[in-house]
């Protein structure tokens, strides 16, 4: 029998995997079409914009897909 917190700690994904469940904490993941990255300077600039959005956890964005996947 597993105790209350490891109950917790384990991760629910819904249907679609886009939803997971920690406790009562919901994070959400998207990803977002980027157009008109040139450059590194450019993917940087994004990531940390994204990352300094309040309710934003996590940023990533890639220069050569020009996509960015962000959980919230």
């Amino acid at each position: 029998m597993q105790s209350q917190n490891s109950i917790n700690e384990m991760e629910d994904i819904d249907t679609i995997g886009m939803v997971r469940k920690k406790g009562s904490n919901v994070t959400k993941k998207c990803t977002l079409i980027i157009d008109g990255m040139t450059c590194a300077a450019c993917q940087g600039s994004i990531e940390n914009h994204l990352r300094s959005v309040e309710g934003i956890t996590l940023a990533s964005v890639s220069l050569l897909t020009h996509k960015a996947t962000v959980e919230y």
